[in-house]
Parts: C-alpha cells; structure tokens; sequence
C-alpha cells in the first residue's frame, strides 16, 4: 500500500481506541452476555482493528440510557488491511441473514467513514473494497 494506516491512526486518533495489526493479533470482543476471541492477520503488516463502541464511549456526546457505550447502532469489529474495510457483527439468531444484523453493518459503516473521514482524510482512494461479515 502507498499509505501508512497505522501512522495515520497514530498521528490523529487517540491511542487506545484502536489495536495495531502489524502481522497477527487476538482481539477479545466482549458483551453483556458473550465473549469472542478473534485472530486477525495483517496481508501488509499495516491493519488497524477497532471498536465504534469504544470511539462513541470516549467522545461522551451520546445521550441516553445507552450513553457508556453510545447509543445507536453499529458493527462489533472493524479491520483495515491492504485496501478492504471489514465489518464484523456477532448475531444470536436462528437464520444468518438477520435483518437487525444487517442494519448494524450499514449504520456501523456510517460511523466507520465518520471515524476515517478524521484518521484518512483521502480514505477512499485507499480502501476499495468493504467485508461485511455476520458471526451467528
């Protein structure tokens, strides 16, 4: 890739709101009533892994009963790596095209272009591809 995403993240986005994928990493998503453990692997050693919950947490502008995480929708894990943005969303229902699934990744991609927007102004030009994948 021609650009840095780790040294972009670095020099804009506050450190411990995203994890570094340099090669492999495990990250733990962790729920009221769940926990996943996820290896990802960086196909250029420049991948960054975050959560929205943990952006919407830390601006602290969100209202509401769920204002700790922030409220609204989202997707559980995003990772950036060699031009394709991932979406994961971590669903317990019966059939894996959930619509409520699906409606987290689209909002959660709203928040995903508002976070890139800031970090990598130029985003587009870099990611070319979008993953969406439901864990059921």
């Amino acid at each position: 890739m021609e650009h840095n995403v780790i040294n972009s993240f670095e020099k804009t986005i506050k450190s411990g709101l995203y994890k570094e994928v340099r090669e492999s990493k495990r990250i733990i998503i962790r729920e009221s009533d769940y926990e996943l453990k996820i290896r990802l692997y960086s196909e250029d050693g420049d991948g960054i892994a975050f959560r929205i919950e943990d952006f919407k947490a830390e601006a602290n502008y969100l209202a509401g009963e769920h204002s700790l995480r922030g409220g609204g929708k989202d997707n559980d894990l995003t990772f950036l790596d060699n031009g394709t943005i991932y979406q994961f969303e971590v669903k317990k229902t019966k059939t894996p095209n959930s619509m409520l699934g699906k409606q987290q990744l689209t909002k959660g991609m709203s928040w995903v272009k508002h976070i890139l927007n800031v970090a990598l102004p130029n985003y587009n030009n870099y990611f070319n591809k979008i993953a969406y994948i439901q864990i059921s």
